[in-house]
C-alpha cells in the first residue's frame, strides 16, 4: 500500500502501524487474563474435560456450512432476479424483502419456536439452520443485487450467443 524507499521511512511506518494495532490487542489480552482467573490453566483443563466437547464443534460446522449454502443459493437466485430480470413489481418485492431487515430477531423467537414444534423440527438442525438462513437472506440479497447489477448486460448477451440459455436442454 505504502512504498517507502528509505530505511528510516520503513522504521517510522512500522512504528506507526504497531501503534495503530495496539488498541485492538487490549481486548484480546483482557480475554486471556479473564480466562486464566481463578484456577489458571485448570480452567482450560476443565473445559477440555467436558463430555461431548467435540460434538459442539461438529454442530457448529454443520450449522454454519448448511446456513452458508442455503443463503448463497437463495441469495444469488434472488439477486439475479432483482438485478437483471424484468418482472412487474420487482422493486416492490425488493423493498418488501428489505423491510425484513427492520424486524428484530427477538420478536421472531416465539413464532419460530411454535412453528418448529408444529412442523416437528424441534431439537433438530433444521430448527436452527432455517431461521438463521432466513434472517441472513435480506441483507445478502441487498449486497448481491448491487453486484449483479454491475455485471454488464453485454456479458449475458455474449453468453447467449455462445449457446448459454436459461433452460438447460432447450435450443
Amino acid at each position: 500500500m505504502f512504498e517507502v524507499r528509505t530505511r528510516w521511512g520503513r522504521i517510522v511506518l512500522q512504528l506507526i502501524t504497531t501503534l495503530l494495532v495496539l488498541p485492538f490487542l487490549f481486548p484480546l489480552v483482557a480475554m486471556v487474563q479473564g480466562s486464566l482467573a481463578g484456577d489458571g490453566w485448570g480452567n482450560y483443563a476443565a473445559v477440555l474435560a467436558v463430555p461431548g466437547l467435540g460434538r459442539f464443534f461438529v454442530n457448529t460446522v454443520v450449522i454454519a456450512a448448511a446456513t452458508i449454502a442455503i443463503v448463497y443459493v437463495v441469495t444469488m437466485l434472488a439477486a439475479y432476479g432483482f438485478g437483471k430480470l424484468r418482472i412487474r413489481g420487482r422493486e416492490v418485492y425488493f423493498w418488501l424483502l428489505l423491510a425484513c431487515l427492520t424486524l428484530p430477531e427477538v420478536v421472531l423467537l416465539t413464532p419460530l419456536f411454535t412453528t418448529a414444534q408444529a412442523f416437528g423440527f424441534f431439537d433438530t438442525y433444521a430448527a436452527v439452520i432455517l431461521p438463521l438462513a432466513a434472517l441472513q437472506v435480506p441483507f445478502a440479497v441487498l449486497l448481491a443485487r448491487n453486484f449483479v447489477q454491475g455485471i454488464p448486460d453485454e456479458l449475458f448477451e455474449a453468453a447467449r450467443v455462445d449457446g448459454g440459455n436459461a433452460v438447460p436442454g432447450s435450443k
